[in-house]
């Protein structure tokens, strides 16, 4: 449970930080000097950026440009290179001037892992192919390990892109679509979105979005407003329960109120099942209504609030009622805090699931390269607590000359070294470190104590075989541990067991995967439908069945499947 802790957190980080719209840019992923910040600007030109965003179409947004020799100590960069025609080629993620496979992000917000992506131009399209940091094939932007944009005679704007697998095959199971289409406004800008099969066929994709239209303000990028419209051309619910998103701007062009509308266009409260949100500008918005407060030293948002439809204050009861986030910052503008408040202004947990009910304020450190190094635990009362969750009151962390992460240790509020009671494992453990392969997947994890003797090592799973779970660091069977055999670990019983009664029950999605499939069968062989996220809280149906592969009848997000039961936990019977 503990590994998957770093992951969750950057992703919060990240989601929270990219409401600005302009500004200095203080994700994980790049940080420039205050002197180059800038607002977004379409990408013309080759060169080093503290930032890139790309357009669903294929159209690449920059900003913080700088020199090569700044770039080489600047964090993270994108290097642009072009081609003898001054187009652009080929775009990498780079660190000290060595490719890195770091997460990528559309306009909206969607975040896909690589290391570069280099672009073909040929007669009628132009085709986006993804690379690892060693430059092998791998998957990009909307799961593809390649996008073709079909550009109709006349128009520079793709009106098509097309999706493809490894095998060279259209195709997009994860997302539900293979395809999407292209409409622009009279200004140039990609106003409407839709999604299709292989085929050609609209579909409804697997956030239940059929086809997204946008307004925009007066710069490139900025919206003011995703609807989602069905077949029949009515606003439709997505899986958020949300049919339309406004967003409005100060004279910055900054997000200062995000809105949430119902089909009936009347305001509605937003569902959040966590807070790992994988949408764009409203991956940190709640409530019917949020808005944002902005400080005037890093010009990064420090406030966070969430209203209901009365604009008054409101508790997030998916997140523990949670009314508000305070953030702050470094000189540099890194993230240096983010705290969290009831409706009342009083500290409230932060994530229960994750710290325990004692947590009330993260502090972040980071090393000399901009890496995330320590996360301090702060109670009530300001001061550093052990997290009654994790029994630690620090975690610290270790990178290579890569950027990846290599090891994480636990500590005590005086700075001692403490080992924590993994219970999901059953053993205990100081820390732990990673190996990687070639193409910077983890494959394997050793776990030591105090001494730094090594408890156990554990097989990590890679893409090329992905379980079930889409757990990139799930365990191997025992059998195939090496150097510090344990004993095989009991088997994670099925839920709903046959001597409770038939119902529909209350589960949670275990927060040490990074997504359950929830598929059309009972077998990893039937289709996907869509990724749920961890944390997420779904319906299992108990009706007297069981399946010898541990499949369990489930429904998220009014999708009806079938989700492998050794990852969820029932929490009660619902009816």
């Amino acid at each position: 449970m503990h590994r998957n802790f770093f992951a969750k957190v950057l992703a919060l980080f990240v989601g929270i930080l990219f409401v600005a719209g302009c500004g200095q840019s203080v994700d994980d992923t790049s940080k420039a000097p205050a002197e180059q910040i800038s607002e977004f600007q379409l990408l013309t030109a080759e060169g080093y950026y503290g930032d890139l965003r790309m357009q669903p179409n294929g159209v690449f947004l920059v900003r913080n440009k700088m020199s090569e020799e700044f770039s080489k100590g600047a964090g993270v960069v994108y290097k642009v290179e072009v081609n003898e025609e001054k187009k652009i080629n080929k775009i990498t993620a780079m660190q000290g001037g060595i490719p890195i496979s770091i997460d990528w992000r559309d306009t909206m917000n969607n975040k896909f892992q690589f290391a570069a992506v280099t672009i073909e131009y040929l007669e009628n399209r132009v085709r986006y192919n993804f690379r690892s940091s060693r430059m092998a094939a791998t998957p990009g932007f909307y799961d593809a390990y390649s996008i073709a944009y079909k550009i109709d005679k006349d128009k520079k704007d793709p009106s098509v892109a097309y999706m493809y697998n490894k095998d060279g095959e259209q195709s997009n199971a994860n997302r539900g679509y293979a395809q999407m289409f292209f409409t622009y406004d009279d200004k140039g800008n990609l106003s409407k979105l839709a999604f299709a099969d292989d085929g050609g066929n609209r579909v409804v994709n697997s956030n239940k979005e059929y086809e997204l239209r946008f307004k925009y303000g007066d710069k490139p990028g900025l919206i003011t407003e995703i609807a989602n419209y069905g077949k029949d051309g009515s606003l439709m619910a997505a899986a958020s329960g949300i049919a339309k998103t406004t967003f409005k701007l100060d004279e910055k062009n900054r997000v200062v109120e995000v809105k949430h509308f119902g089909t009936d266009e009347t305001l509605k409260d937003k569902n959040n099942p966590n807070l790992e949100l994988g949408k764009a500008l409203t991956s940190m918005s709640a409530g019917a209504i949020t808005r944002y407060t902005y400080d005037g030293v890093t010009d990064n948002v420090s406030k966070i609030s969430f209203l209901g439809k009365d604009e008054q204050a409101e508790g997030i009861k998916d997140w523990g009622n949670i009314s508000s986030f305070n953030l702050t910052y470094t000189p540099e503008g890194w993230l240096a805090s983010i705290a969290s408040f009831a409706t009342d202004d009083t500290p409230i947990a932060l994530e229960k699931d994750l710290f325990g009910d004692n947590v009330v304020k993260l502090a972040l450190e980071r090393d000399n390269f901009g890496n995330l190094s320590k996360v301090i635990f702060y109670g009530k009362e300001d001061n550093p607590v052990t997290s009654s969750k994790l029994g630690a009151a620090e975690r610290r962390y270790k990178y290579d000359e890569k950027r990846r992460q290599t090891g994480q240790e636990y500590y005590g509020t005086g700075g001692e070294k403490i080992e924590i009671d993994d219970t999901a494992k059953g053993f205990k453990y100081h820390g732990f470190t990673y190996e990687y392969n070639d193409d910077d997947e983890r494959t394997l994890v050793i776990y030591y104590d105090t001494n730094s003797n090594e408890v156990r090592r554990e097989n990590l799973k890679t893409r090329s075989s992905e379980v079930d779970s889409g757990q990139s660091t799930n365990v191997v069977s025992a059998s195939q541990s090496v150097e510090t055999p344990q004993p095989p670990p009991t088997p994670p019983q099925p839920v709903a067991p046959t001597p409770n009664p038939n119902g529909v029950y209350e589960a949670r999605v275990d927060n040490n995967i990074d997504f359950l499939a929830l598929r059309t069968g009972p077998s990893v062989n039937d289709s996907l439908i869509t990724k749920i996220p961890p944390g997420s809280y779904i319906e299992i149906i108990h009706d007297g069945e069981n399946f010898p592969t541990g499949f369990v009848r489930a429904r998220y997000n009014g999708m009806p499947g079938f989700v492998s039961g050794r990852y969820v936990t029932v929490r009660g019977r619902i009816r």
